[in-house]
């Protein structure tokens, strides 16, 4: 069985097989070591040992193999020193390639009379009727990978099917198979006829991995980054990531239709299986940032398809979102890490869409208690009030009589103060009246004298400037184009100019012009021959 423990017993060690992740805590205090390259572990060789694991192999199936010898000696012996031989295989003339590769694969038959387990990652996966595959092996401080072409013929897919899954295979998976070693002479390549698969092993090193990141995500507090978001009460935007035109897409959906949730769904349609759910998630994450919830969910799955949403990927998408998550992934036997550090957790696509609807409801609730509790309040707070009301009426009713009758004396005491008060007010404006009616009087007659003295100066003066008696007496004034002509030097022969007399004005043109001196006036101007 797959499931159970064998060991065998060599003179330096004992070597533990089969399904034994799940007693590894046990093998670690026997004293084993785990071999990662045979995926065994080697114990030290001692009767309390021995007794051990067959309790063990009682317990869970199993018990000791016989020893073989082909591994007692490499165990026990070290390896040789490569050195070339005195005498080599096919005499001076060689071995032809049909020769080297039928000893190749009689080495090979005798080498593994019998079925090995195989450790290596799916590559190249692809069905033809049979399974066709490479197991890969990263080789550590090189760049190049160990790859052999296996196959699983058609007869033995469904037993493995049985025990490990439909989908028990995909590219990038971690597996241990029980293979056949081939060497196809024809091709002269070696390899591998997959017997059984180990799901145990599979399991097992999915769920290592996934302890690692939940240790290194608890380490830095990022386990609890999104459940510590705060849910608004009433979400009005719910954020949908599922592959499109999936069964989780309608069993959602169709739930909240049919719960009549009034929320917007806003859908992202993005892969569920696969690698691009590594990169895919965390921007379908980022781009629902503006939504109250955001729910991931698929339908369900193998622990292979499944194993995305454990990955390192998918968790920095979560840890890095601003919006609580629902993760309904749909796996019921264990949790992946993206539900492990999700807001909350759903089994199924329509459980996600129940605890949606539950927020409603649980709405609803506190909406009727706090309508039962505020109409209570205001009926206890309605009967306090009509009781202090007829309380207070009684009081009121004694108390505005007589705050009435020492308002009317208030009323007469204030109506004679205020005649009073405005016959004395008249008296002091007729008063005030009758000094500014003086003032103004005075201050006008005084301003009548003081205009009259200015307009009599004003009038001197115009007269002083006045040209009309000069003009009468036969005075002239010239006008040319620059304005009043006081001087030759403004005008030149041939400018026309206008002469004004007392009863009139000429207009005259220049013929020529002298200054005083040039005649001889005794008045030291010119005069014009016009």
């Amino acid at each position: 069985m797959l499931l159970s423990v064998y060991f065998r017993v060599y003179p330096q060690a004992i070597v533990v097989s089969g399904n034994t992740y799940t007693q590894r805590e046990l093998l670690k205090s026997l004293g084993g070591r785990f071999e990662g390259h045979s995926k065994v572990w080697r114990l030290p060789n001692s009767a309390e040992n021995r007794a051990r694991l067959q309790e063990l192999c009682n317990t869970c199936g199993g018990g000791e193999l016989p020893a073989l010898d082909a591994e007692s000696h490499a165990a026990e012996k070290p390896e040789p020193q490569h050195s070339m031989p005195s005498e080599t295989v096919g005499g001076e003339g060689g071995l032809s390639l049909a020769a080297l590769l039928e000893l190749a694969e009689t080495g090979l038959r005798e080498k593994f009379p019998y079925p090995v387990w195989v450790v290596g990652e799916v590559q190249n996966l692809g069905r033809k009727g049979h399974i066709y595959l490479q197991l890969v092996e990263a080789q550590a401080g090189k760049a190049q990978t160990l790859s052999v072409n296996a196959v699983i013929w058609q007869n033995f897919i469904k037993p493995i099917e049985a025990r490990c899954g439909q989908d028990f295979l995909q590219d990038g998976l971690q597996i241990r198979c029980l293979c056949d070693v081939q060497l196809h002479r024809e091709r002269g390549a070696l390899s591998l006829r997959v017997r059984e698969i180990d799901p145990a092993f599979t399991h097992g090193a999915l769920a290592l991995a996934r302890e690692k990141l939940l240790r290194e995500l608890r380490a830095a507090g990022q386990d609890r980054v999104n459940k510590n978001l705060t849910l608004t009460r009433v979400p009005q935007r719910v954020g949908l990531i599922t592959a499109a035109g999936s069964r989780a897409y309608g069993d959602f959906c169709d739930q909240l239709r049919a719960l009549q949730v009034p929320v917007q769904v806003v859908f992202r349609p993005t892969p569920m299986q696969g690698e691009d759910v590594l990169k895919e998630i965390p921007r379908a994450i980022a781009a629902l940032h503006d939504c109250d919830l955001i729910v991931i969910t698929r339908g369900g799955g193998s622990a292979s398809d499944l194993r995305w949403f454990d990955s390192s990927e998918v968790a920095a998408g979560i840890v890095a979102a601003n919006v609580p998550i629902v993760a309904a992934i749909g796996h019921h036997e264990d949790l992946c890490v993206a539900e492990e550090i999700s807001f909350m957790r759903q089994k199924t696509p329509t459980a996600a869409a129940d605890y949606l609807a539950g927020l409603f409801v649980a709405l609803e609730t506190l909406c009727q208690a706090q309508r039962a509790e505020l109409r209570a309040a205001l009926q206890h707070s309605w009967q306090t009030v009509q009781e202090r009301y007829l309380t207070a009426r009684g009081g009121l009713s004694t108390a505005a009589l007589a705050q009435q009758r020492r308002g009317d004396r208030r009323l007469v005491e204030m109506a004679v103060a205020v005649i009073a008060a405005a016959q004395e007010g008249l008296q002091r404006r007729h008063n005030h009246h009758r000094d500014l009616a003086y003032m103004l009087h005075e201050q006008a007659r005084q301003r009548l004298t003081t205009d009259g003295v200015v307009l009599q100066q004003l009038k001197q003066q115009l007269l002083a400037v006045d040209p009309r008696p000069w003009l009468a007496k036969g005075w002239a004034r010239i006008y040319a184009r620059g304005g009043l002509v006081k001087s030759v030097t403004q005008v030149a022969a041939g400018e026309q100019v206008k002469a004004v007399l007392g009863d009139g004005h000429l207009k005259l043109q220049v013929v020529a012009t002298e200054t005083a001196t040039n005649r001889g006036d005794s008045d030291g101007g010119r005069t014009a021959d016009l």
